[in-house]
């Protein structure tokens, strides 16, 4: 008995044989904020990665992303690693990566007393293809001409244009914005583009108007043997004589004109043109002539349309030439316009067309009354033109519109229902203290874009292209802003303007083409010290 304690005092002395338990270190997890991040390729997108401590554990954990090979395109980076408590992965696809779903793994891994701890947490990468795009665009000035040599920024980058006014960016994202510096003392931005071809046309002069060359034309216009077409023009009836080509400037009605004579009553049948084109060399065009009679006393208002003719001619600059016109009957047809007019603006004018070619035209009938809005044309009926219809309207408050509609026949009844006036909302005239992050807003005409423009003294002139309502340009402190629009249209969006649909530059009453312009008066603002 006396020998039967022994060797239980012996085990309780070796604590249980040798079987010692190390110190307690407590243990870790790692846990994602999503285990599913999708990204554009190009992109950058993150995620959180928290660490969840037990037990005590105080030992340094390192993070790291374990990547299969298909997904060696794939960037990433930790905000904190080693991780505290928690760290921000950030990754980035690469732009050529293919689009797909791809697995990585989250690794977090410690070293305690010896051993090596590591825990994973599966992440999924869905990766869709990317929408960045290469722009490769061209900027013009107002009269079409190309602005070489100008910086085209989007952003920070910028490239200058060469020397046809072309640029190229590449890994362009839409919607983006694109701003031309043509000069020290003016800023253009085109809000919101997603084309990857946009033509910028800047209201601008800068870069000047095309080369311009002239030549004097006479010649006889030859009535068709037993037409009845007499000459000279008898009372009440008159000739226009014009040149056309798709280079000759716009047809000039008021004095000393170009490219148009009036034969009045007893005039005739010889005319003498001064004519201008665009360009550098020779010119082809023609040389129209039309005859009508008109009420007694009112030369802008046709009964009928008597005689017309056409011929083909080539002009060298600064040549004097000679070209004889042959003219037959016509007849005549009837045109009627019914108007709707926007309430506030009151009609000023209205005038009828005849397209010839791109900018030129015969003036046949113009009505300069307010009233009535429905009227009745007598028009030349001219196998292959058409009839341009023009209205101009104002308000009290200075707002302006210019409306044309091309393309009609010359004959039957149209209905055109002129567009609203852009109207400034805010900020009110000699509104002061704005913040600096102030908001212009305003209406615009339906299917329009907007120029916004804004100066203050001493700084560019911002000039601001967009089919928004709204733009938040940056303003300085302590100064005084004046702030207009003039609005064009019809476009659906800015993509639409900045497609090439006016090459000649911005258009004028009198082109082949249908558009309105509409304006504001300048406003005046202050901002706050």
């Amino acid at each position: 008995m006396r020998y039967g304690l022994l060797p239980l005092l012996l085990l309780a002395g070796c604590g249980g044989g040798g079987n010692t338990q190390p110190p307690t270190v407590g243990d870790f997890q790692i846990a994602l904020s999503s285990g599913t991040l999708n990204l554009e390729a190009g992109t950058t997108g993150s995620l959180e990665v928290t660490l969840e401590k037990t037990g005590g554990f105080s030992a340094e954990v390192q993070l790291s992303l374990v990547r299969v090979p298909s997904t060696l395109g794939v960037n990433a980076s930790f905000s904190q690693n080693p991780i505290q408590s928690s760290s921000t992965l950030t990754l980035n696809p690469s732009s050529g990566l293919a689009p797909g779903e791809y697995t990585l793994l989250v690794r977090a891994t410690a070293s305690v007393s010896g051993q090596v701890l590591k825990r994973e947490r599966t992440l999924t990468l869905g990766v869709s293809a990317s929408s960045l795009i290469n722009v490769s665009g061209q900027a013009r000035n107002r009269f079409g001409q190309p602005l070489a040599n100008v910086p085209v920024c989007q952003g920070s980058r910028c490239v200058n244009t060469d020397a046809e006014g072309r640029f190229s960016l590449s890994g362009v994202r839409p919607p983006y914005d694109l701003t031309v510096r043509p000069a020290a003392t003016q800023e253009h931005t085109f809000l919101g583009l997603s084309r990857p071809d946009p033509l910028l046309l800047l209201f601008t002069s800068l870069g000047g108007a095309p080369a311009e060359q002239t030549a004097s034309l006479s010649g006889t216009l030859l009535p068709q043997s037993s037409s009845g077409i007499t000459f000279p023009n008898p009372s009440n009836t008159g000739v226009q004589v014009v040149f056309g080509a798709p280079q000759a400037r716009l047809t000039q009605f008021v004095p000393p004109g170009y490219n148009l004579q009036t034969l009045f009553p007893g005039q005739g049948p010889a005319y003498n043109l001064s004519t201008a084109w665009n360009g550098t060399g020779s010119v082809q065009g023609r040389v129209y002539a039309l005859q009508w009679r008109h009420a007694a006393g009112a030369p802008g208002t046709p009964e009928a349309f008597l005689a017309y003719g056409s011929r083909v001619v080539s002009l060298d600059p600064a040549e004097s030439a000679s070209l004889n016109v042959g003219v037959a009957p016509i007849s005549t047809g009837a045109l009627s316009v019914n108007l709707t007019n926007p309430s506030g603006l009151t009609l000023r004018s209205r005038q009828l067309y005849v397209n010839l070619e791109a900018r030129s035209l015969f003036l046949i009938a113009s009505n300069n009354a307010e009233s009535p809005l429905n009227l009745s044309w007598a028009t030349p009926v001219i196998p292959g033109k058409t009839l341009t219809f023009a209205a101009y309207a104002d308000a009290p408050d200075g707002r302006t519109l210019s409306f044309q509609q091309n393309g009609l026949g010359p004959n039957g009844l149209i209905n055109l229902n002129l567009p609203e006036a852009p109207n400034p909302l805010s900020p009110g005239q000699n509104q002061s203290s704005l913040s600096l992050n102030a908001p212009l807003q305003w209406s615009r005409p339906g299917t329009s874009i907007c120029l916004l423009f804004l100066s203050s003294a001493g700084q560019p002139t911002r000039t601001f292209y967009t089919d928004r309502t709204t733009v938040v340009p940056g303003l300085e402190a302590n100064r005084t802003y004046a702030w207009g629009l003039t609005c064009y249209g019809p476009f659906a969006s800015i993509d639409a303007f900045a497609a090439d649909s006016w090459p000649l530059g911005y258009p004028a009453f009198g082109w082949d083409t249908t558009f309105f312009s509409a304006t504001t008066p300048a406003r005046s603002f202050s901002t706050a010290p």
